[in-house]
């Protein structure tokens, strides 16, 4: 008669660091493992098969470490290892099953944790449900009250900074201006650039009179500014007339 022995047979929930350690019997002498067999815990509930993991061999027993069991309710659980070699199986025990139990941690009691299960052992219960039924219909539930709407969720923090964009080409030179001696032969002179340089220059010194010499020998009248500068005026100032070397002007 073959059987095993699980320990511990109850763990908590999201236990995720005990380790299950399971024993091999033959009658009543226990089995010694063989490292080049290999040894699987195969799992089912009441709602059927569900998943398989490979065993570890540890001073001859099979070792599972609870954290891949993490995903799996809070219920009872049934259990056979198979040991394999060369296309051949030995299934533990040949009655019944092992068994082992996960309890519900205190923070689900209080209702802080929703129990999970993962995809695959979801869809796997629900193709064997669906194989006990007739139809769909025969399974399918009323539908449930709505929700409460729940809280808004708080602000998430400010993302980090993005990194500086890359500079832009650099545009292209502009074509040089015209040169004022350039613009002065476009206006129509013409010379050198020396004449232009001349052109700049004031023709001649001009500055404020600082003195006068009246003339009254001449009609009219004549003042000679000691800038240059000349007068007529008419006996009785009608008609004033200043003249420079150049220039004469009637007033």
């Amino acid at each position: 008669m073959k059987s095993l022995k699980i320990k511990p047979q109850v763990f908590k929930h999201l236990d995720s660091n005990t380790e299950l350690t399971i024993n091999l019997i033959s009658g009543i002498k226990e089995v010694q493992l063989n490292p080049e067999h290999s040894y699987k815990l195969k799992i089912k509930n009441n709602t059927g098969y569900l998943t398989e993991y490979d065993l570890e061999i540890k001073d001859n027993q099979l070792i599972l470490t609870t954290d891949k069991l993490k995903d799996f309710t809070p219920d009872d659980y049934e259990v056979e290892v198979w040991d394999s070699y060369e296309d051949k199986d030995s299934i533990y025990p040949d009655e019944d099953y092992g068994t082992f139990k996960i309890d519900k941690n205190v923070s689900e009691v209080d209702g802080k944790t929703i129990p999970v299960i993962t995809i695959e052992e979801f869809n796997k219960r629900i193709d064997e449900a669906l194989k006990k039924v007739e139809s769909i219909e025969q399974i399918k539930g009323e539908k449930g009250d709505k929700g409460e709407k729940g809280d808004k969720g708080d602000t998430g923090e400010r993302g980090a900074d993005g990194t500086d964009g890359r500079d832009g080409i650099d545009g292209k030179n502009g074509q040089d201006g015209k040169s004022a001696y350039q613009i002065w032969l476009d206006l129509g002179n013409s010379g050198s650039e020396q004449d232009f340089i001349n052109s700049l220059k004031a023709q001649s010194e001009r500055h404020a009179p600082t003195g006068y010499t009246l003339d009254t020998s001449t009609k009219p009248w004549t003042l000679l500014f000691d800038n240059g500068c000349i007068v007529y005026n008419s006996l009785y100032w009608n008609t004033v007339q200043y003249l420079d070397q150049t220039h004469q002007i009637n007033v």
